[in-house]
This record gives C-alpha cells, sequence and structure tokens, in this order.
C-alpha cells in the first residue's frame, strides 16, 4: 500500500496520546513520515483553508492537493479507510458515526488531563469545554463508585462502614465540592483544570486498586491470606494518589497547597466510612 502523501496531517506534539498514535500511522506505513506535523509548527500560510482554532481541539488532515481539511475521527476515518475500507461504509451509519465522534471529543478536550504535561504554549491546550470536562468527571466518578465499592464490599467488608452501592460516589462528590471551596479559599481561578486533574487521580487510583483486588482474589483462591494485604494495598494506592495529584499540580502550574486541603477531606472522611475493630 502506497502512504498517504499528498496530505499533512496536524497533531498536537505537547500530547503524548497524538505524538503515539500518529507515530502508529507512519509506522504501519498508511501514511508517509514527511506527513506528520505538528500544529506548534506548521506552516499556516501554505494551508489557509485550515481553521486553526479546530485544528487545536481536533487533529487536522489536510490535502495539499485539493485544499480539504478533515478534522477529528474524519480525519482518523480518512486514514484508516484505506487498510479497513470497511471502516467507510461504518462512517455512513449516523448512529455510529455520532458514537465515534462523541468518543474522539471526550478523549480530546481531555487529553491533558488523562496524559498530564507541562504546557506554556498557546497553542498546546484544546478550547475549554465544560460539557466534555463535566462528562469526563462524571464518567471518572461512576467507575469510581463502582470499581471502590467493590474493592471495600469484597476486602474490607470488616472495616467498612459506609453505603455499599453509593458510598464513594458519595464521597467522591464531596471531594469535588470541598475542593471548589478550597480553590476558593487559594484563589485558585483555574478550577476547570484542577477538576479534570482530580477526576483522573480518584480514577486512576480507582483502577489501581481494582487490579490490586483482583490479585488478592487470586492469592486467596490459593490458599494464601490477605487478611493483611487487604488494608495495606488500599493505603499504598493512596500513597500513589497523594503523589499523583501533587505532581498533576506541578505539572499544570496550580496552587500545590490543594494537595493539602486534598489529604484533610481524606482524612476527615475515613471515621465516616471505617470503623477498627
Amino acid at each position: 500500500m502506497i502512504p498517504m502523501n499528498q496530505h499533512l496531517l496536524l497533531y498536537d506534539q505537547d500530547c503524548p496520546l497524538c505524538r503515539w498514535y500518529t507515530e502508529c500511522f507512519v509506522k504501519m506505513g498508511w501514511i508517509d513520515a514527511s506527513v506528520r506535523t505538528s500544529y506548534q509548527e506548521a506552516n499556516w500560510q501554505d494551508m489557509p483553508e485550515v481553521n486553526q482554532q479546530q485544528a487545536r481541539n481536533k487533529i487536522a488532515l489536510y490535502h495539499r492537493m485539493e485544499r480539504k481539511t478533515f478534522y477529528g475521527i474524519d480525519a482518523m476515518a480518512e486514514i484508516l479507510k484505506r487498510p479497513f475500507p470497511w471502516i467507510e461504509r461504518c462512517m455512513q451509519w449516523p448512529f455510529f458515526y455520532r458514537i465515534l465522534d462523541a468518543a474522539y471529543k471526550f478523549i480530546s478536550f481531555n487529553r491533558k488531563i488523562i496524559v498530564p504535561v507541562s504546557c506554556s504554549n498557546s497553542g498546546c491546550s484544546p478550547t475549554r469545554s465544560w460539557f466534555w470536562r463535566l462528562m469526563f468527571v462524571l464518567f471518572a466518578g461512576l467507575q469510581v463508585a463502582i470499581l471502590v465499592g467493590w474493592y471495600f464490599s469484597t476486602h474490607l467488608s470488616a472495616f467498612y462502614t459506609g453505603p455499599a452501592l453509593w458510598g464513594d460516589a458519595a464521597y467522591f462528590s464531596g471531594q469535588v465540592l470541598f475542593q471548589y471551596l478550597a480553590c476558593k479559599l487559594l484563589h485558585e481561578s483555574n478550577y476547570y483544570e484542577y477538576l479534570g486533574h482530580l477526576a483522573m487521580v480518584s480514577l486512576s487510583g480507582a483502577w489501581i486498586l481494582t487490579g490490586f483486588g483482583l490479585f488478592l482474589n487470586l492469592l486467596a483462591s490459593i490458599g494464601i491470606s490477605i487478611v493483611l494485604f487487604q488494608p495495606f494495598l488500599y493505603g499504598v494506592v493512596f500513597t500513589i494518589m497523594f503523589f499523583d495529584h501533587r505532581r498533576r499540580l506541578l505539572l499544570s502550574g496550580l496552587d500545590t497547597r490543594l494537595t493539602w486541603f486534598w489529604l484533610l477531606y481524606r482524612i476527615a472522611i475515613y471515621p465516616l466510612a471505617f470503623t477498627i475493630h
């Protein structure tokens, strides 16, 4: 298959996810290496038809001969339909297209939250979208409620006194509100950015805790006592979350004192959720 060489694929070089999948396109031979161009280094005078704002929010594929630009999921489909012709047919189904488009926007508008990076470039981050940021927070909150609730009821049932079905959802919501008040107190105005990082810290912690929980189930199945491991591994996850929270604030230039408010809230609610026998 001859790689695309009459196009320019504009991507955010400060986004690890963008760099990774565009590099994969080159390695798979779906585009020529010269086609891959970063948004930050693009020569916009050579392609006045490209909407720079849209290219900032979504990956853009510009056809130099036809002077035509594809954005987001359309750009991805334009590349992938060559090795996978069935994709073009699927994209013609309105429901399928809307699902993929929504998934792409969900990731794209939160890409600097999913993989945090230090950005000082004005073209680095996508436009603020409160809708997609709140969708991300709800997505994180739902998973946290399910996964952490499962760990509590499975491995910490002897200590956990909170509601099994919605307990951690309430604690997660309380943390969001508490940190909002902390931002107000510390005069941290960029709550939009911080809210995303706060949600991602909880989500990644839930994922790690689930992995540990499955590992404990495996140990229990082969007859190994896991009584001491159950609270210990939860403590390990708590420590990881603390340092990840601080790391994200440092990368984003946010007030690092928010980490101590995050810790204060956690310490304050634990007597409501756990009891020591």
